[in-house]
């Protein structure tokens, strides 16, 4: 409907692409075949709209991979708006740190929550509430540090008075959260924090792990089905068009 609009020679508003994304957004987490729409659309953005595409055209695709678990298509939109200097909000910062824990990458998760944190964004209940469920369900260092920082844990506590912070007894918070350069999140030192893992968290931990290799080679079978038949994954950075 766009492309016949455009080809009549009307002005497509950045708006009205951002409601086709929206809708492919909400359908996803039913069909997650709908991210393929939804990219398809992005890509020709630049050809149908005069405006360049905001934070609330990224945050609705990124939004778009995480109901629908696409960590890949996710890693694009987020590689395109990084290249086209988009400035992030609270909102991409939720639904990216949601898309890691969903995906078993916790340490990822945690960079953006830090990126998030300095950047002066807090997640809301509902986020939160999602960050403590995903992340209990692990013993990984960095689950830990997620689910028991002030701005998650169930507790409301004000960090900046010692007597709030004496009244919890367990579990503690962990006084140091390592943080990393925004807004470049790979290639970076990281630094492993000791503790001692007890004989049946080890087992979780490999039980976890053989889960999570299972689920990810069906889920690198589906993309790669996927990748043959639509071939999107070939495009470049910046849209398609001049």
């Amino acid at each position: 409907m766009l492309k016949r609009l455009k080809e009549l020679k009307y002005e497509i508003p950045l708006r009205c692409a951002l409601v086709v994304i929206q809708m492919c957004e909400q359908e996803a987490l039913s069909d997650p075949s709908m991210v393929d729409d939804g990219i398809a659309l992005y890509k020709e953005l630049y050809a149908l709209c005069p405006a360049k595409a905001d934070a609330s055209v990224y945050n609705s695709l990124v939004g778009m991979c995480r109901r629908a678990k696409n960590t890949n298509a996710g890693i694009f939109v987020v590689k395109e708006m990084a290249s086209l200097g988009v400035v992030p909000d609270g909102t991409t910062f939720e639904h990216l740190i949601v898309m890691c824990l969903d995906a078993g990458n916790f340490e990822s998760a945690l960079m953006y929550f830090q990126d998030m944190s300095e950047r002066g964004f807090t997640p809301d209940e509902d986020t939160r509430i999602e960050i403590r469920d995903l992340c209990s369900r692990s013993s990984s260092e960095y689950a830990l540090q997620l689910r028991y920082h002030p701005h998650v844990r169930d507790e409301a506590i004000d960090v900046s008075d010692p007597d709030a912070q004496s009244t919890v007894e367990s579990p503690p918070l962990f006084k140091k959260v390592f943080s990393y350069p925004p807004p470049e999140y790979a290639n970076v030192p990281r630094r492993q924090i000791q503790r001692p893992v007890s004989t049946e968290e080890r087992r979780a931990q490999r039980r976890a792990e053989n889960k999570e290799r299972r689920k990810q080679k069906r889920r690198r079978l589906a993309i790669a089905r996927n990748k043959l038949e639509e071939g999107w994954e070939d495009y470049e950075p910046g849209g398609v068009g001049s």
